[in-house]
């Protein structure tokens, strides 16, 4: 018994001259100077000091803008920057003397083909008779262009609200783009 409580002061005083240690290397980290990264990618709707810096150490998964929309572009200026780093305890001197930040967002991409190709199949399953299936060729009000989901979302999207009126021609559909767990990223309404 003696012998396992001298064991474990033996270890307590050991850890407790590595804490002093492991707190001056973290301190050293964080005091390296941090280096922005001048173009970035981002997956999610969020930027976090990570994503702007390199060395943000401890700090890196700290949230500090919003993202652009899938599929879009932006920046942050350097004295948003600064001020974001500082907020969280962080210096940026901007040696490189950089006047901005660009920011692209990652997305999964639907082609214009693939949305006219899922409106043709729920038309022809839920609304168009038979014999009109062969001849049916879509010509859209406004032509669909690509659609830039989260990188989370389902690889198809889901047409709803299918309607179409046989003496004019005309039909109209509800694209859905849901996320991986069901939830909405994007609904557009198309006629043509």
């Amino acid at each position: 018994m003696r012998s396992k409580m001298k064991t474990l002061i033996l270890l307590a005083g050991l850890l407790s001259m590595a804490a002093p240690a492991s707190l001056l290397a973290q301190d050293q980290f964080q005091a390296r100077e941090l280096v922005a990264r001048p173009n970035i990618q981002v997956s999610s709707v969020l930027i976090t000091l990570g994503d702007l810096f390199e060395n943000a150490g401890s700090k890196s998964e700290i949230a500090v803008f919003r993202a652009p929309a899938p599929g879009k572009t932006g920046y942050i200026r350097a004295e948003r920057l600064k001020a974001a780093a500082r907020k969280h305890g962080l210096e940026w001197t901007n040696p490189d003397g950089l006047p901005r930040i660009n920011i692209a967002r990652q997305s999964k991409v639907i082609s214009p083909a693939e949305i006219t190709a899922s409106i043709r199949r729920k038309l022809v399953e839920t609304v168009l008779p038979s014999d009109d299936e062969i001849s049916l060729k879509l010509r859209f009000s406004k032509p669909p262009a690509p659609l830039h989901l989260p990188l989370r979302s389902a690889s198809e999207v889901n047409i709803d609200n299918v309607n179409y009126d046989a003496d004019s021609g005309r039909f109209t559909a509800m694209v859905n783009a849901v996320l991986e767990d069901g939830q909405p990223a994007r609904r557009i309404y198309y006629s043509g």
